[in-house]
């Protein structure tokens, strides 16, 4: 997924979207809009668009205890899903996670234990394909107004990120080792000159 601060307006639809595709009610979200003080010098905050990162090598996957692991990353496309099932209610990859972007949950298993939940791309829309459609969005992604956020193949991104000029503009937010494989590009700087 690609975030762009150039175009976000801040309007939450993709919250919204979110939390309708899946049910979610409550205090928590999968995906956040937060306001970010800005780099550039008396400008206002830029929103910030954060969601799973689908990192590389994922501390909640690396922290969860279960045996056969209640938290996992697909194979397949990359995507870290957990397993409700499995899930224990421990939050200890609520822990593992350096981005705070794993959450429990309001949910409960059938053990009657809280779960963890955390972004899946809306995975379940496109499972029963056993890929993902090339032209498939999340959501969040399809209601945008203006385009901030892009879904995609990661290395897709990372040309058009280079295509566009961007590549200073990418946010380098790796923690602890963890790498995301989102990409989050801050406002461009625009200096302006005032003529009086």
């Amino acid at each position: 997924m690609l975030f762009d601060a150039d175009r976000c307006v801040s309007c939450k639809r993709c919250v919204a979207a979110c939390r309708e595709e899946n049910n979610i009610t409550g205090e928590w979200n999968r995906i956040f809009v937060k306001m970010k003080e800005s780099e550039r010098e008396f400008a206002p905050p830029e929103p910030f668009v954060q969601m799973c990162n689908q990192c590389k090598n994922p501390g909640c996957v690396t922290a969860c205890p279960v045996d056969g692991k209640a938290i996992h990353k697909r194979a397949t496309d990359g995507i870290i899903l957990v397993d409700h099932e499995k899930c224990t209610g421990c939050g200890e990859c609520v822990k593992g996670c350096p981005y705070n972007l794993i959450h429990m949950s309001e949910w409960k298993n059938a053990r009657g234990q809280c779960v963890a939940d955390k972004c899946t791309l809306c995975s379940h829309r496109f499972d029963s394909f056993n890929e993902v459609p090339d032209d498939y969005d999340p959501p969040c992604a399809q209601i945008c107004p203006v385009g901030a956020l892009k879904f995609g193949e990661k290395k897709e991104l990372d040309e058009l990120v280079e295509w566009k000029g961007r590549k200073d503009d990418v946010l380098r937010n790796e923690k602890n080792s963890i790498i995301p494989s989102n990409i989050s590009l801050k406002k461009r700087r625009v200096d302006r000159q005032v003529s009086l």
